[in-house]
């Protein structure tokens, strides 16, 4: 079945919706058929009967017309799916075969006509297989040419205008032979189509139905998934409405569950992490004020530095906490406009920053704690690489801002680490590199809050790049 996976719809509904209509339609053909077998069956014994009934009045309306009007009366009698026409020889074979005794009821038949007009005609029974080389057909289904006869029972047998299911053959008074062929098919066909339209109607209605039904159970999936994404991004979201059957109503429920208990534990970890920040910056800056009465100048020198690093510290955690709690609400961001206006700050401060990007591109986001991000990147990158080129491009199904520097990179084991809070590697531990080892951490939860990430590699041609990325979203 894998030929029918790109043509298969992607969306649940439409799938639930597909399986529905093509069971109906299966099922429905299946009724079909079955009820145009059984038809026809009926039909043909019905058709039989009346079949009787007409070469009984016809046989003596031939027999008591002179032999001129042979041709009108059988062309007048005939019909779309039963034709009448006389012969001087027999058309069928003489006998009756045994599988046309036990398909047809022959004999039965046979004797009913008899009694209508008479016991000692000779009658012939049998489908168009059976006809005599020598047999004259009907003019209906002639090709146009007198001397083709063999051409003419080949059109007969493959059915070319008129195509007989029984052929029947009476002998008359005077010599010559009443035919009839009748055609089952052509009435069945007829019978069929109030069939066919009825169920083209209960299709339409049933599909109508289905769909109805479908949206009534796939909205609020709909809606709990953007929920989810949202989620995913950091927005906060409002509690879904519960709707739809049962089990759908409690997953939601506990989707909103699941929400107001995440939101709670980040904000009780937002604060507990302001609150430390806060409690620090008084013994910090007591124990400042007490160093100045330390007489050794490199120990009174070295403290004060460790104090400096941890006043940093503390002041890291407030700010990421006072961003982390202003409950800034995404929007629709032009992305490349951000960065060029984070950089037009910045190079006022250090020429060492370039952006090199030119696409246009925008996606949902919290333009200022992304900001934060992609500035604390940069940063990072004049800092130990000397200089950064910042771009911006559309890897199609998310946003990559990549940061590089011409620094020495990091080795590739300590990749990871550096993203642990407060973690500096030893060779960035001088007086002039300053940060406190929280830039990354912050950088990393941000991108995640936002559904992306933030990965660091090594260049080939020297120099570590940043990369953070963000899933693309829709304008609408």
């Amino acid at each position: 079945m894998k030929w029918l996976t790109p043509f298969w719809p992607k969306r649940m509904a439409s799938q639930m919706i597909a399986l529905v209509i093509a069971g109906f339609v299966l099922s429905q053909i299946i009724v079909l058929i079955a009820i145009t077998l059984d038809r026809r069956e009926s039909l043909r014994e019905f058709e039989s009967a009346r079949l009787l009934d007409r070469l009984a009045v016809t046989v003596r309306i031939i027999e008591n017309a002179p032999p001129s009007l042979g041709r009108q009366l059988t062309a007048a009698t005939s019909s779309n799916f039963l034709t009448f026409w006389v012969t001087r020889t027999p058309v069928l074979q003489e006998g009756i075969m045994d599988s046309d005794r036990d398909w047809h009821d022959v004999d039965e038949r046979i004797r009913s006509l008899k009694q209508r007009i008479g016991q000692n005609r000779d009658i012939r029974f049998g489908d168009k297989d059976r006809l005599l080389r020598s047999a004259r057909l009907p003019r209906e289904i002639r090709s146009g040419k007198d001397d083709d006869d063999d051409d003419d029972r080949k059109r007969f047998r493959e059915g070319d205008r008129f195509r007989p299911d029984l052929v029947l053959s009476i002998g008359l008074r005077d010599g010559r032979w009443l035919n009839a062929g009748l055609n089952h098919r052509q009435h069945v066909g007829r019978i069929g189509f109030p069939i066919l339209l009825s169920f083209l109607i209960t299709g339409s209605v049933l599909a109508l139905v289905v769909i109805l039904a479908v949206r009534r159970v796939t909205r609020p999936l709909e809606h709990l998934s953007g929920a989810a994404d949202r989620m995913g991004r950091g927005e906060t979201v409002s509690p879904i409405a519960e709707a739809g059957p049962a089990d759908l109503r409690e997953t939601i429920r506990a989707f909103n569950q699941m929400q107001d208990r995440l939101h709670r534990m980040m904000t009780d970890r937002t604060r507990m992490l302001a609150a430390l920040g806060h409690d620090l910056r008084t013994p910090i800056t007591s124990l400042k004020l007490q160093t100045e009465f330390i007489e050794d100048d490199d120990l009174r020198d070295r403290m004060q530095r460790q104090l400096n690093d941890m006043h940093q510290m503390a002041e890291s955690a407030l700010n990421f906490a006072r961003d982390a709690s202003d409950g800034e609400a995404a929007r629709q961001t032009d992305i490349t406009a951000l960065v060029e206006s984070l950089i037009d700050d910045m190079e006022g401060i250090n020429t060492a920053v370039s952006f090199v990007g030119e696409t246009r591109i925008t996606t949902r986001c919290r333009p200022v704690a992304l900001g934060r991000a992609i500035r604390n990147l940069i940063q990072n990158a004049v800092n130990y690489g000397g200089q950064a080129i910042v771009d911006v491009s559309d890897a199609g199904d998310h946003i990559e801002i990549t940061i590089d520097d011409n620094g020495p990179g990091i080795p590739e084991a300590d990749l990871a680490r550096v993203f642990d809070a407060f973690e500096r590697l030893d060779d960035a531990r001088n007086k002039d590199s300053g940060g406190t080892g929280l830039g990354l951490t912050i950088a990393r939860t941000i991108a995640r809050s936002h559904g992306g990430d933030v990965t660091l590699t090594n260049r080939e041609a020297g120099g570590l790049r940043a990369r953070i990325t963000l899933p693309a979203t829709n304008p609408s």
